[in-house]
């Protein structure tokens, strides 16, 4: 499973903006997170449209992340902006399998128990969880 790039560029933006409590452009979030701005503007449209960041206009207007780090988990910002987060096709809802052997194929048993741990520890570990065990301090001092 490889996360696509948006997904990485929107967590380093929730991120930014819940470590720097404060109103941030999409200029300044850019060129601190060395997003490119296409990218980022994608990224701000659908976390606003998912109600975790808000947005004040005008000269002196920017984002602003409406929860805390501790509500947000990794797993929430990752089911936002992947397509699927499982890492293989026979895990999806409809189960599909080109050799029709979902009952019992081991191999798939196996990915279910990868599947589950991935999960558990996606969206049990708050963002802030992580700047702390990383120690991330980009806005303090």
């Amino acid at each position: 499973m490889q996360l696509n790039v948006t997904t990485d560029y929107a967590i380093r933006t929730v991120l930014y903006l819940g470590q720097c409590k404060k109103l941030a452009s999409a200029t300044e979030i850019s060129n601190e997170m060395k997003i490119p701005r296409g990218y980022l503007e994608k990224v701000l449209s659908k976390l606003k449209k998912a109600k975790y960041i808000s947005s004040d206009l005008g000269v002196r207007g920017g984002y602003r992340l409406n929860m805390t780090l501790e509500e947000i988990t990794l797993g929430d910002v990752i089911r936002l902006m992947e397509n699927t987060t499982k890492i293989n096709r026979c895990l999806e809802e409809d189960m599909f399998c080109n050799r029709k052997a979902v009952d019992y194929c081991a191999v798939r048993r196996y990915y279910e128990k990868v599947q589950k741990k991935l999960e558990n520890h996606f969206f049990t570990i708050s963002l802030k969880e992580i700047l702390e065990l990383e120690g991330d301090r980009r806005c303090e001092g």
